[in-house]
């Protein structure tokens, strides 16, 4: 019974993660941003020059000291320059469709760019300031990494996640076999479709009941 209790416990515990019940970390690297978790509000407001990396990727370190003497010059001009890695971040990488590092996004109240021009420092830091206005954003409304479409993929990315590690979890500290192992975490994932669908009910607008009348004419 115990047992189960610890189990319960870290459902709920992966539920609240799934929720973004997480802090955000914002860790100054020289004058670039070290942002992690829940960045949305943040991010989605304001010019924003962001940088999604990896620790193991040699192209990331080779660039991070250009990266920074961007940062520096861009300090006080009102564009924030940051970065994520995306290995500790998988679920807002694939709401940014990073599929290699490092990849670089210009961010303008909301309306997000992908950086494709040489990585110099003159490069970024004249697209930054800007160079942006003549692209187009690389997203749509439908498809912009802060939709609802593109928050649900990040969702789905991050239930993913923990049901992997509440899977190890369970077998390595419980030595619970692998039927019931895949059973709990089973439940825990109808568990989470269920709260989602429940989310997305509220979200998404509903047909109106009622459809709109065609005013009468009006006879001589």
């Amino acid at each position: 019974q115990q047992t189960m209790r610890k189990i319960e416990t870290s459902s709920l515990l992966a539920i609240f993660m799934v929720l973004g019940v997480c802090a955000v970390e914002h860790v100054a690297s020289g004058e670039v941003l070290e942002l992690s978790g829940n960045v949305d509000s943040q991010i989605s407001n304001g010019s924003w020059l962001l940088k999604f990396y990896a620790p193991w990727c040699g192209h990331c370190r080779r660039l991070e000291p250009v990266y920074a003497e961007v940062a520096s010059e861009l300090k006080g001009a009102g564009v924030q320059v940051g970065r994520i890695d995306g290995t500790k971040n998988q679920a807002l990488s694939a709401r940014f469709g990073v599929n290699g590092f490092p990849t670089l996004f210009h961010i303008h109240e909301g309306e997000v760019r992908a950086y494709d021009d040489p990585r110099s420092k003159e490069a970024m830091v004249a697209f930054a300031l800007t160079g942006w206005k003549n692209r187009e954003p690389s997203f749509s409304s439908l498809t912009s990494p802060f939709g609802i479409f593109k928050k649900t993929l990040g969702l789905a990315v991050e239930g993913a996640l923990i049901l992997q590690s509440f899977y190890d979890y369970t077998r390595e500290t419980y030595g619970l076999s692998q039927p019931i192992a895949i059973g709990l975490a089973l439940a825990v994932t109808i568990l989470f479709g269920t709260f989602l669908g429940f989310l997305l009910s509220f979200v998404m607008p509903h047909p109106s009941a009622s459809r709109a009348r065609t005013p009468t004419e009006k006879r001589d």
